[in-house]
């Protein structure tokens, strides 16, 4: 059991919150050599305890992703609003491949309109978003993992600033 799940440390709501919506959100990855990986993630779910939470993406072009979190188990992830910049980065160690879930599905459609909505605000048409954002039928893989730190992005002097989780 890694450090995170054994003190019970969760995300607090207000983060809880921000990842949720309205963020652009990219997963990393490295392999037993630190080789990163990279891929774009379509919407999350949390816990109800908020103490872990799963992220959505498609296999497909994704081989290198799923095989660095099957060795690994080590992830990183950043949540970034494009109307403002604010970004927070969540990393775990203890990441693993899920199965979606039927209500998945409805969380997945919501952050799609969610994006399509917050890209629009900032002058970008719905068909730009759409394109950049996959429909959830495409979607197949969940990402689970407990934060075990997250560290608040946003440019300017408090970038990389350890956040409580």
């Amino acid at each position: 059991m890694n450090e995170s799940a054994q003190t019970g440390r969760v995300l607090d709501q207000q983060t809880a919150a921000f990842i949720q919506r309205h963020v652009s959100i990219n997963l990393a990855t490295t392999d037993t050599d630190n080789r990163p990986a990279v891929t774009r993630v379509f919407g999350c779910k949390l816990a109800p305890d908020n103490s872990s939470l799963t992220l959505f993406i498609s296999s497909e072009h994704n081989q290198t992703v799923l095989d660095n979190i099957l060795a690994t188990h080590a992830i990183a992830v950043v949540f970034s609003r494009p109307s403002t910049h604010k970004t927070i980065q969540l990393k775990g160690t203890d990441a693993r491949l899920v199965s979606l879930e039927k209500q998945d599905y409805l969380l997945m459609k919501a952050y799609r309109d969610s994006m399509i909505e917050e890209l629009q605000g900032i002058g970008y048409p719905p068909s730009f978003t759409e394109a950049m954002i996959l429909p959830p039928e495409t979607l197949d893989t969940g990402v689970c993992f407990t934060p075990l730190n997250a560290y608040s992005q946003t440019p300017g002097p408090d970038a990389g600033k350890k956040l409580p989780v």
